[in-house]
């Protein structure tokens, strides 16, 4: 018989899907079903009913912060939007804190079978004794109960639906899954839930480093995480600590003597930790995980999985070249007060981004210049439109307008007027010369020569986003050639564009992830590079080799290194309002940028050839310091003279200085 009735109260809870039914029942006989409770088998008999909903959902997995660490293990940032929690494996936990808890939270705790008769009695003379409430009697059970399935509406129905639920858990878990749940799952105040998180929180420590006196303190801030507060309320917290010493001491978890040595170690809390180290790259990496299948079916999904799925994510960020970029920008800014600047460094051959460093003047720090700013990029667009007219048969010595100010037809009956940097005359130069010295009047020649399409065409194949960059067509003119983008690049397209250089031709586009795992390891996503032919190995080899000239003798100068042959450019906008150096090794691409990153303002006296170079140089110090000079691919052909190359237009000098 009172199996059968097992059975059936089984069966109707499985049935009951709506909680207001359930929760109407339970309030029309509230009082009878409390003292009903109070005998074991009737108590059975209503866990039965929640069994059920136990049964289907259990205890719900614990939400966790996800990481982003880097190339050799260690924790670059926290990805914001989850609770501060690690979950620790009850064998990690010391047993001086397991003991604790129990003796503080939950003597009979393996005995009982989720509630505690003798423990209710006991809280609740002791609370008439006090006057106020100074013993819980939940059992771990109970508060399991109540933060998984009951809630905490201080009414007596929602306090059957807890205990209920409670016996229900035991019947589901064991012993040691209960305490490991409930201690990762404990809010211990400042953010941090579970042993764990508030270990490192409070003490900067492992879990399995806790000392008892520690162990003490946290294990205290259960009952009353706000007021015990060591930071906010020093003396409670020691009283509180102490008060589970002596606890601790007369249950045999710790010797009286060891109690009485440990109330006496001062609390030693560490300043708060920050929610994330690296707020930028923590936003770089959500960027690019939520446009990840992988990772969940929507954007929602994948948002909230990486909020407070508890992911490990490998990012190809170096601490070490981090930390050098760092330094660099913030060094080559000191000149410069409120100014900005940013630096990203790219492996050529893999895609990996491996340092992205973004400086904001006040009123921006939560802006990502280097990988989402988008500025104008002066002459370093220059060897683009070379690159374009290279593939469209310029023969690299064909002779160019070098002085200034011209007029250049480039549509029927429209003229452009362009002059050089400074005003200055260069004579007649080649295309190596041309990008040596930043002679805007042959550059001029070219665009219109080869046309904007090419060039653009050029620029999306290198991986800068035209539409972002440039706008629709019909805001691109041949102006862009000298780096006059209606909407302007990032410090991130501009690395990975030049890091082509590097591979004779081939692409890999960038990326700040290369590995993500879930809690159990189990691999969600590995990233691995996918290189593809985007240029011609002898349009590549021979637009290197300028680019060396640019940096041996041209504009490029301030950004040599000892030993090494870098190729790369420089740029300046109008009114000095922007200063750029783009260059590449055979194993790292980078770009550097300074200026102001709300407007285009003039600032006098920055360069890319002296400020932007000069970051770029110090930072290329540390990268390369420990790798041994090393030349770019020879293209396996030379470039072969174009038999009709295209028609240079007439650059009519307009004036004489």
């Amino acid at each position: 018989m009172a199996s059968t009735a097992f059975a059936v109260a089984r069966a109707t809870g499985r049935a009951l899907a709506s909680r207001v039914l359930r929760r109407s029942a339970l309030a029309s006989a509230s009082t009878v079903a409390l003292l009903w409770a109070l005998a074991t088998p009737a108590l059975r008999l209503g866990a039965d009913i929640f069994a059920g909903e136990v049964d289907e959902h259990g205890l719900a997995p614990l939400e966790e912060p996800s990481t982003v660490v880097g190339p050799n293990g260690d924790v670059l940032t926290l990805l914001p939007g989850g609770p501060n929690r690690e979950v620790a494996p009850l064998p990690e936990i010391p047993e001086v804190v397991k003991e604790m808890v129990v003796a503080v939270e939950d003597q009979r705790f393996w005995g009982h079978s989720g509630w505690d008769g003798e423990g209710m009695v006991r809280a609740a003379l002791a609370n008439v004794r006090a006057g106020e409430v100074a013993q819980g009697g939940s059992t771990i059970s109970q508060q399991l109960a109540k933060e998984n399935f009951a809630g905490d509406d201080r009414t007596l129905v929602r306090k059957v639906d807890e205990l209920l639920h409670a016996v229900a858990l035991e019947e589901r878990y064991a012993k040691p899954e209960l305490l490991e749940y409930y201690l990762n799952q404990v809010y211990l105040g400042s953010r941090a839930y579970g042993v764990a998180a508030a270990a490192q929180e409070y003490f900067g420590v492992a879990v399995a480093d806790l000392s008892p006196d520690q162990a003490a303190l946290l294990v205290g801030l259960i009952r009353s995480p706000s007021s015990s507060d060591p930071r906010v309320h020093p003396e409670a917290a020691r009283q509180r600590r102490d008060a589970v010493l002596r606890i601790a001491a007369e249950h045999g978890v710790v010797e009286p003597a060891a109690a009485e040595r440990f109330q006496a170690v001062p609390l030693e809390v560490v300043p708060p930790s920050p929610e994330a180290t690296d707020p930028l790259l923590a936003e770089a990496v959500r960027r690019e995980l939520l446009a990840e299948p992988a990772l969940g079916a929507t954007v929602e999904e994948r948002s909230q999985r990486l909020a407070t799925g508890g992911l490990r994510i490998e990012s190809s960020i170096d601490p070490h070249l981090q930390a050098a970029a760092t330094r660099a920008v913030h060094d080559g800014l000191a000149p410069w007060p409120g100014l900005g600047g940013a630096l990203a460094a790219v492996d050529p051959h893999q895609g990996r981004v491996r340092a992205l460093v973004s400086a904001n003047p006040p009123g921006m720090e939560n802006f990502d210049l280097a990988a989402q700013g988008r500025r104008q990029p002066g002459s370093t667009f220059k060897p683009l439109a070379a690159i374009a007219a290279l593939e469209a048969g310029l023969r690299p010595g064909q002779e160019l307008a070098g002085d200034g100010p011209v007029e250049i037809e480039y549509a029927p009956g429209r003229h452009w007027a362009v002059d050089n940097f400074g005003g200055a005359d260069h004579g007649a130069v080649d295309l190596e010369e041309a990008l040596a010295s930043s002679v805007n009047t042959a550059l001029a020649q070219v665009a219109v020569a080869t046309g904007t399409e090419p060039i653009v065409d050029v620029a999306r194949r290198l991986g800068i986003d035209v539409e972002a960059a440039m706008g629709s067509a019909p805001e691109r003119g041949p102006a862009l050639a000298l780096g006059a983008l209606s909407r302007g690049v990032s410090p991130l397209e501009m690395a990975s564009a030049y890091a082509v250089l590097a591979t004779g031709g081939r692409r890999t586009v960038p990326t700040v992830v290369t590995r993500v795992t879930d809690p159990h390891g189990r691999e969600l996503l590995r990233r691995e590079p996918e290189p593809q032919r985007v240029l011609d190995p002898a349009v590549a080899g021979t637009m290197t080799k300028m680019l060396q000239e640019a940096v041996a003798e041209g504009t490029g100068e301030a950004a040599q290194l000892p030993g090494w042959k870098p190729a790369g450019k420089t740029g300046t906008t109008q009114e000095n309002a922007d200063a750029w150096f783009v260059g590449v090794v055979p194993t790292l691409s980078v770009a550097t940028w300074l200026g102001r990153p709300d407007a285009a303002q003039p600032v006098r006296g920055l360069t890319g050839g002296s400020a932007a170079a000069s970051v770029w140089r110090e930072f290329m110090a540390t990268a390369i310091e420990d790798v041994e000079p090393a030349p770019f691919p020879e293209p396996p052909r030379r470039l072969d003279p174009a038999e009709e190359p295209p028609s240079l237009p007439e650059a009519r000098r307009v004036r004489e200085r």
